[in-house]
């Protein structure tokens, strides 16, 4: 199925839309231009998720007391049992935005809102039929197969179905914000989705030192949700004033379903892909290992988060140069931010490694320390795949081809699981944490390979990287080896990681980076240094 269903001399982008561009960023042309307005509207989006994860880091020890171990617990798995619902939306909220994109670049107000009113009437039709189930099951889902304690049952049972009730709002977030993104409002969108965010965080020890318990918390999380759903309304409302005139297309509507379809079958595979080595360490091994697991892998996703924030502008954008018939613009843009990831990540996943032990022996404790520390390390050789990984599916998603994610991951679902239960059953957390990196390393050439086909490149993307790039990246295996050969001594890691940090970065501005991106560099280091007040 193609996006560039309106292809003409009227399929042109609107960049009037976006937020205004500096002198130096309106120097850049074609897919520069693009790629800094992404990058952008991304760094609000990342401020966002920043902010966020500032207050709930603050937060979340406050709420562990409040609660006790196992009310937390119990918080904890209602919303583990909720966000496996996460596919019932249908996919709605990436089928509107990439179907709005498309008619948004063809200057399509009404099949802007079409796609916009027909997402709104299946995913949340769908998340409503799905809540619904979790409501009616509640009780034999929490008692029976998950033996809640029995002073907690009545109380778990009731929180549940209230946060079911959340459920239903937030697919109608993911659907009402196409507006913002389509547009590339990323300010706005930051600011919606972080207050909304945060409200939560806060809201749950509020209420709980007013005596609220479970139940209160799950009420609050329901009307946080609600009312965001209004908010996000009125929003849209305002960018596109014709969403106040419901639009249904019955043709797009089977499009619509067939094209988020393959994204929520994607979500169910994925779900069991990131799930199933900690159900079978659990099984195999105990739940202290899996707690020392779950703390690894929380720091080590934290790699994504980026990645994931610039992903907010780039399916847009991705899906806009596509309907507009801009394909060599869109390979252009395609190759650069593929480019910088690769190029960024590295050094980023190096800090992470440095910080973890001295992280997890702070803020977890010592055992955490001395048990998530290799494991974080096996696990961010998975992530740092898994993150470059993200913006050639984002292409494919763009690009009309959802179904492929779908069809590889459950192609590749069983053979991870059946080495998922052999690998955690003969060596344990550091099993699970291989299976689970091995499986990203093997995907990424996968995806790549996909990306180039689509686009009709014969030579692949990171062809110019070659030799060089491997001698940079070669640079950053010096902590390791001082490590391995001059023993873990913290101050010393830090200067070798600082040393190959600094050496890293000199190749890449001097071996890597082209010459539009070397006047970039330089600009923006100028304006920072321009910026400083005189002394």
């Amino acid at each position: 199925m193609n996006v560039a269903t309106g292809d003409g001399p009227g399929s042109e982008l609107r960049p009037e839309l976006l937020d205004p561009l500096s002198p130096v960023d309106a120097a850049v042309s074609g897919s520069g231009v693009a790629a800094m307005r992404i990058v952008r509207g991304s760094a609000w989006y990342l401020g966002g998720q920043v902010a966020t994860l500032l207050v709930a880091f603050v937060a979340t020890p406050f709420v562990i007391r409040l609660l006790g171990p196992e009310k937390y617990g119990a918080l904890a798995l209602i919303n583990l049992l909720v966000g496996c619902l996460a596919w019932s939306d249908l996919g709605m909220a990436a089928a509107s935005t990439r179907f709005a994109a498309a008619a948004h670049a063809r200057d399509d107000a009404e099949g802007e809102v079409a796609a916009i009113w027909g997402s709104l009437l299946l995913g949340p039709l769908s998340a409503t039929l799905a809540a619904s189930a979790l409501m009616l099951w509640a009780r034999p889902l929490l008692v029976v197969a998950l033996h809640v304690p029995v002073r907690l049952q009545d109380e778990a049972v009731l929180a549940l179905r209230l946060v079911a009730i959340a459920l239903v709002a937030r697919v109608v977030v993911g659907v009402l914000n196409t507006p913002q993104l389509v547009r590339l409002r990323m300010r706005l969108h930051t600011a919606v989705t972080t207050a909304s965010s945060v409200a939560q965080i806060l809201l749950t020890p509020a209420v709980l030192l007013l005596g609220g318990g479970l139940a209160g918390v799950a009420a609050g999380l329901a009307g946080v949700a609600i009312a965001t759903a209004f908010g996000q309304g009125l929003v849209a409302q305002r960018l596109l004033p014709q969403l106040a005139h419901p639009h249904l297309e019955p043709g797009l509507l089977g499009r619509l379903a067939r094209f988020g379809g393959t994204i929520a079958a994607t979500n169910l595979a994925v779900l069991f892909l990131t799930s199933g080595e900690k159900f079978f360490l659990t099984r195999f091994v105990s739940v202290t290992a899996l707690a020392h697991y779950t703390v690894a892998f929380t720091l080590a996703n934290l790699l994504i988060v980026p990645v994931m924030s610039l992903l907010q502008a780039l399916l847009p954008t991705f899906a806009r140069l596509q309907a507009a018939g801009r394909s060599e613009e869109l390979e252009r843009l395609y190759a650069e931010l593929l480019r910088g990831v690769l190029l960024l990540l590295p050094a980023v996943a190096l800090a992470f490694c440095l910080a973890a032990k001295p992280f997890f022996t702070l803020w977890a404790g010592p055992a955490f320390g001395a048990e998530s520390t290799p494991l974080f390390f096996i696990l961010m050789v998975g992530l740092l795949a898994s993150a470059v990984s993200q913006v050639p599916g984002c292409l494919l998603v763009a690009l009309g081809r959802a179904d492929f994610s779908a069809r590889y991951h459950f192609l590749e679902l069983l053979p991870y699981l059946a080495l998922a239960a052999a690998l955690t059953a003969r060596w344990g957390t550091a099993g699970a944490a291989s299976v689970w990196s091995l499986r990203a390393l093997v995907a990424l050439p996968v995806y790549l390979r996909a990306a180039r086909r689509r686009l009709g490149v014969r030579r692949p993307q990171l062809a110019a990287l070659g030799a060089s790039y491997a001698g940079a990246l070669a640079v950053l295996w010096l902590p390791p080896l001082v490590a391995i050969g001059m023993g873990s001594s913290w101050p010393l890691l830090l200067v070798a990681g600082a040393t190959s940090a600094a050496a890293y970065l000199w190749l890449v501005l001097a071996w890597l980076l082209q010459g539009t991106e070397k006047a970039w560099v330089r600009s923006k280091l100028l304006a920072v240094t321009r910026r400083r007040p005189a002394r």
